[in-house]
Order: C-alpha cells, then sequence, then structure tokens
C-alpha cells in the first residue's frame, strides 16, 4: 500500500507543474470601508472560510492573508461573495446519534463569514460548517434572521422536526397571484429556499441577483472505456516447475461511473468502474525428475480472465476550460476469476479465486474524450488457493474512454 501512496505522491508533484493558479479576479471591503480590487485564491471553500489568500497580481506571489476580524465582505468576480455578520447561531447536532429533547434552537452569537446565495434587496445567505448547515435572509432594511430548522427526539423516543422556517417565509414574504413554491413540501435545503426567494422575487418585480455565475461541471458522467493491456503471468506452485508465462497485450473494456464533488472548484471526484480483461499464453517446460528419472519436456497453457470492479478517488488540474490532467488512487476487486493453467501430462491447476489489488493510474482528458495509464498492481490468485504457492499478475492499462452521460 506504501508503494502505490508514494507513487500517488509523485503523480501528484509531477502533474502540478501543469496546473493553473487558483487566484482570480476579485475585491475586499475593510473595516473602515475601503474597497481593494486585487485576486483572491478561489479554493471553492465546501464549508464557509473565516480567512482567504489576497494578491494583488494574478500569480499569487506575495500573496497575504486576509481574516474575518479584518475584512467585512470579499468578492471572486462572478463566483462567490461573503460578508461578514454578527448572527444567532444553533449548533446543537443534527446528527441522529446525537439528538436531544430539546424542541427550541440553543442560540449563541457569532461573527461569520456567510455565503451570498441570492443578493439584491432580499438577500439569501448559507453557512455550512462540516456537517452544520444554517440558512439566513435579510428582507429590506430589517436585520438578519436565521431560519429555523432543528431536529429533536420526542418523548416516545421517535425523531421529530421544528420547521418554523416555513412560518418564517409565510409571515415575510406574500405576493398575492404569485406561483410561491407550495412550503408544505419546502425542505431546508439551500437549493430548495433559493428557488423560493427567486419565485418570490420574480412575483414582486424583483431581479434576481444570482452571485454565482459559472457553468458547474457535470455532478455525474459515464464513460465507455476500451484499450489495451499489457500485463504479465508467472507461477511457482508446489511440487511444479516455476513457469514464467511472460507479457502479452490483450484488449480492455468497461465502463466508469463517476461522481464530481460540489466543492474544490470541480478538483476532485470518486469513480467506480467495471473492466473485463484476459491474458492467455502456452510455454514448453521441463519435467520434474522422478525415481532419479528425467520426464520429457510438456507444453503448459495459461487462461486467465477476470471482471473487475475498481473503487477509487480521482483529482483533477485544469490547463485551461477544455483540457485537465489527472490522477487516481483505486482498489480493484475481481467479480469473477479464472485462471487456468493446463499441464500437459500433469494435473492441471485453476485459481478461480477472486483477489484485490490497488492501483493509481494518471490521464488527460479534452472535453469528453479521456485518456488514461492505469497500473493494476500484482495479483497473486494462489495465495487463497487450497495449494501452495504462489502467483504473480501485473497488469498496466492504457485507455480511451468516452463520457457520453453528463448529468
Amino acid at each position: 500500500m506504501k508503494r502505490y501512496i508514494s507513487i500517488a505522491l509523485i503523480l501528484c508533484a509531477f502533474t502540478s507543474l501543469f496546473a493553473q493558479t487558483d487566484f482570480e479576479k476579485g475585491s475586499y471591503t475593510d473595516n473602515t470601508g475601503n474597497q481593494t480590487d486585487g485576486y483572491i485564491k478561489n479554493v471553492d471553500w465546501k464549508d464557509n472560510p473565516v480567512s482567504f489568500e489576497f494578491s494583488k497580481t494574478s500569480d499569487g506571489e506575495n500573496s497575504i492573508s486576509k481574516t474575518i476580524q479584518q475584512v467585512q465582505s470579499f468578492e471572486i468576480t462572478g463566483v462567490s461573495l461573503y460578508e461578514r455578520h454578527r448572527v444567532l447561531i444553533d449548533r446543537s447536532s443534527q446528527e441522529v446519534k446525537y439528538l436531544g429533547y430539546k424542541r427550541n434552537p440553543e442560540m449563541s452569537q457569532e461573527t461569520l463569514f456567510l455565503k451570498v446565495m441570492l443578493d439584491g434587496e432580499n438577500k439569501f445567505f448559507r453557512y455550512r460548517d462540516n456537517h452544520l448547515l444554517k440558512l439566513y435572509f435579510k428582507k429590506g432594511t430589517d436585520p438578519i434572521s436565521a431560519l429555523i430548522y432543528k431536529r429533536y427526539l420526542s418523548t416516545s423516543q421517535n425523531i421529530a422536526e421544528n420547521n418554523f422556517y416555513k412560518q418564517q417565509l409565510a409571515n415575510n414574504f406574500k405576493c398575492e397571484g404569485g406561483n410561491l413554491p407550495n412550503l408544505s413540501n419546502l425542505n431546508y435545503s439551500t437549493p430548495d429556499i433559493l428557488n423560493f426567494f427567486k419565485k418570490y422575487n420574480e412575483c414582486s418585480g424583483l431581479q434576481n441577483e444570482i452571485v454565482d455565475q459559472r457553468t458547474k461541471e457535470a455532478a455525474i458522467q459515464i464513460t465507455a472505456v476500451v484499450g489495451i493491456n499489457a500485463n504479465s503471468y508467472s507461477t511457482n506452485a508446489s511440487r511444479r516447475v516455476p513457469i514464467d508465462f511472460g507479457s502479452s497485450i490483450s484488449p480492455v473494456f468497461g465502463v466508469e461511473f463517476e461522481y464530481i464533488m460540489p466543492f474544490n472548484n470541480n478538483k476532485w471526484s470518486v469513480f467506480s468502474d467495471i473492466r473485463f480483461a484476459s491474458f492467455k499464453s502456452e510455454r514448453i517446460v521441463e519435467s520434474p525428475i522422478i525415481l532419479g528419472m528425467q520426464l520429457p519436456s510438456q507444453k503448459v497453457t495459461l487462461e486467465y480472465s477476470s471482471v473487475d470492479f475498481a473503487l477509487g478517488f480521482r483529482h483533477y488540474f485544469f490547463v485551461n476550460e477544455s483540457s485537465k490532467i489527472f490522477i487516481n488512487l483505486n482498489y480493484a476487486l475481481e467479480l469473477s476469476s479464472d485462471s487456468d493453467i493446463d499441464y500437459e501430462r500433469v494435473g492441471d491447476i485453476n485459481a478461480g479465486i477472486n483477489v484485490g489489488t490497488y492501483g493509481v493510474g494518471i490521464g488527460y482528458t479534452y472535453k469528453d474524450i479521456r485518456l488514461e495509464a492505469r497500473y493494476n498492481g500484482t495479483k497473486n490468485h494462489f495465495g487463497k488457493a487450497f495449494f501452495s504457492g504462489s502467483s504473480k499478475y501485473n497488469s498496466f492499462m492504457f485507455t480511451f474512454g468516452y463520457s457520453f452521460v453528463k448529468f
């Protein structure tokens, strides 16, 4: 395992040479109200930040850290806007195993950078910290308010919900004849409540000022994969002559499912794939000496095939808007495997044992097209078989992929 992690780190260092800078055009407003233009490192924060990196130049040289104590707000142009607010927040856990019996939120005051999801006369904010999600709104010149939602345990040990946020929206945002979302079906989620405010603004004749104007990557991609497999196989079975079946090139094909993580600028993903591979070879080997007699040589034929299921993660390095370099680290398990070794005169060996191995890969994508080289590690099918000895199967794949489904 350490060897594969080391390879992945080397690949990461290599590909980082091609990665573009993360500093994008933006500005911040300090405590005196002065705005400073420049470039902000776009980390695409999953959780709301407490600081950010600012530079006068796009290459990020001589960047400095700006903290929540120094800055009222900061913006990456067309990407994200954060404002500092002193708000009430309930940090009680919403995970089932930590739920308590209190229905009402346990509020405390904190100074936070809130992410502006919708700007304008009516503002909608989001705060996220690990598993904690809190939503806020500001109507006109009114103070900022927390939308109240809490899960808790009832006296009968069932999970109950305090959905007071629905009442807050009903009290504050009315529009006669408007097609507002049905509050009874409105989830406490960023997309649902953002959609509610959009519909309200449309009904009221107000402009929807969406802060994030980027085109998001498709969250899920399905890719067809074909290529070649440079593989080798050798055996050292008990009471048998060791055999090196050499190496060969065989076809490989399969399909991959990938989920792009919704943070860090779409640079991380998890993926799974199913691939079919095979190996065939034959050798003439010396037979062992039995009772002092050298038996004639014999032909030994190997036929190996497998269907592998891999699960792993991928990191992208953007070259430009259309091109990316990536690295993989994965674990692949054989869903089915058949390793037949046929001896001309002695008993055959069948190692139909499913084994797994770690793998690393590096690749390049251009729009919907993908090229990848992946080393799949070493498999020992004899190690779990009913006979002693060992086998070594190595695989290095070169594949071409086409993403035919994205959503």
